[in-house]
């Protein structure tokens, strides 16, 4: 693995970045002078609705954060955003899997999921007032893990009619093919569990 990969000066330069672009996702919010929880009302939406949205708002910001700062060190990256890989790394197909949650998840019908990942896990401020501009301070945690050897078997979860949520259950004893760059790897009684940074 290149070990440019797992700096994290290149992770912080993510998560700026993603702070100083996201309201062009979120136009409608920056030019009303809203926050998340003005513009997804918890009276009109559930709390798994609203994080959802928001996930699906900024997960294109968290794909293109990494190929721009990988590519800004000198790292051969390529974009290939396709069912197995949002990034090439020195010919190398890797997932990029975003969270607000507990851990992160896929889905059950992905016919082929590679074994390199950046997992990135994130809170947000969703009373800050979103604007046109920097929203500098609107992530509060933050964390970042890399592995090049994600075993399939990882993902837990079974396809239903309305469900094809898989989540990441990291074994206790295959920790040591996790790299954290930015937070925590706790051993709970069975499986791993990623633990963000304050900001």
């Amino acid at each position: 693995m290149d070990e440019r990969i797992i700096d994290p000066f290149i992770w912080y330069g993510v998560k700026d970045w993603v702070e100083d672009y996201m309201y062009l996702r979120l136009g409608l919010e920056a030019s009303l002078g809203q926050s998340f929880n003005m513009a997804f009302p918890d009276e009109k939406i559930t709390k798994r609705e609203k994080t959802t949205r928001i996930s699906q708002l900024l997960s294109s910001f968290f794909e293109e954060g990494p190929y721009l700062m990988l590519k800004e060190a000198g790292v051969n990256v390529t974009e290939k955003k396709s069912s197995n890989g949002d990034i090439i790394i020195n010919d190398e197909p890797w997932e990029i899997k975003t969270t607000q949650g507990d851990c992160p998840t896929g889905s059950t019908h992905s016919a082929q999921k590679p074994k390199n990942y950046a997992f990135i896990k994130y809170k947000l401020d969703r009373d800050k007032i979103i604007v046109s501009g920097s929203n500098e301070g609107i992530i509060t945690e933050f964390g970042v893990w890399i592995s090049d050897s994600v075993n399939n078997e990882w993902w837990k979860g079974k396809a239903t009619e309305n469900n094809s949520q898989t989540s990441l259950n990291i074994p206790i004893d295959k920790s040591y093919k996790i790299n954290t760059v930015i937070g925590n790897l706790t051993h709970g009684t069975k499986y791993c569990k990623l633990i963000n940074e304050v900001i």
